[in-house]
């Protein structure tokens, strides 16, 4: 039991043979956080992390090496080793546009199992959320609210103005501006 102000926490830690592996109570009939354990947590209030966006945990095409936080992101054609692969976007208003290389993801999302959390291949891919995203004004001027769609320069983002082909294209939103040349702004992504 550890003392806090107001009250007490009392903290559980059950054996492998039922329940949860850890259970916390604000008293001892208010249960406000669980590990079952399947490895599932479970808790009664707001989740708050480092980052501001949500990532998903994704393997690039080619090296690693060739990606850095900001890229825009499309699905790649290929699929290595049958997996789920991902490039920088290399066209203006690509339909295959996914995310931003999360610069730090508030949550990182992945399909593998807590032994590859590790794995030095994947980078987190925002797909939800306010990340910086490397932006080009290619396209004209870029202001704050402006829709974002991928720029013919790979891995990097411009205003959208092509009303036609912009449905299944759209990156996100524009948090900064960016008046010509290449930079980087914080982008809300909104995939759409």
């Amino acid at each position: 039991i550890a003392a806090r102000s107001g009250g007490t926490a009392i903290v559980g830690v059950n054996s492998f043979n039922a329940g949860n592996i850890i259970e916390l109570y604000a008293d001892p009939t208010d249960l406000e956080f669980r590990v079952d354990f399947a490895g599932n947590v479970t808790a009664d209030g707001t989740f708050t992390g480092g980052g501001a966006d949500f990532a998903e945990s994704v393997l690039p095409a080619g090296t690693r090496s060739a990606y850095e936080p900001g890229d825009v992101l499309e699905i790649s054609e290929d699929s290595a080793e049958g997996l789920r692969t991902f490039r920088k976007a290399t066209t203006a208003y690509s339909k295959r546009v996914s995310g931003i290389f999360s610069t730090k993801p508030g949550f990182l999302g992945t399909p593998h199992g807590i032994e590859s959390a590790d794995d030095p291949r994947r980078i987190p891919m925002a797909i939800v959320g306010i990340v910086p995203c490397k932006v080009s004004a290619e396209n004209g001027p870029i202001s704050r609210g402006d829709l974002l769609v991928s720029a013919s320069t790979a891995g990097y983002a411009m205003k959208g103005t092509d009303s036609e082909r912009m449905l299944g294209a759209t990156l996100g939103k524009a948090l900064g501006e960016l008046a010509e040349g290449m930079g980087r702004i914080e982008v809300l992504v909104t995939l759409r």
